[in-house]
């Protein structure tokens, strides 16, 4: 994303009331930018929330990207950590030789939990 943090958050912040969501400043909170590894592939996510709550994975398809799920990860931070993936950057959908099915996803989104 293009956008600078404070610019990050007051889009988000905007996004929510126009989406009729009602969030203190304070709860407007930004995602953890982070990776992990899965053989040789690389795989960035977004991780909202916190280490001591259950998780939840959010994927995407087609030509969006993992802020698509911002505003559902927002709303949801306080009860579970979410993930957001973006399938385009770094996802195996690139590669023809690989594929999304749930036997081969599984495995790599076992990684997150």
């Amino acid at each position: 994303m293009s956008l600078s943090p404070e610019e990050y958050r007051e889009h988000l912040a905007t996004t929510a009331v126009r989406a009729g969501f009602s969030f203190d400043e304070s709860q407007v909170v930004l995602p953890q930018s982070r990776e992990f590894h899965f053989g040789r592939m690389r795989f960035h996510y977004l991780d909202w929330g916190n280490k001591n709550l259950p998780t939840i994975v959010f994927l995407h398809g087609g030509a969006l990207t993992a802020h698509t799920w911002d505003l559902v990860c927002l709303a949801l931070r306080l009860v579970t950590r979410a993930h957001a993936l973006p399938v385009i950057s770094g996802w195996p959908s690139k590669r023809a030789s690989c594929s999304l099915s749930m036997v081969t996803t599984s495995p790599r989104l076992a990684l997150l939990m």
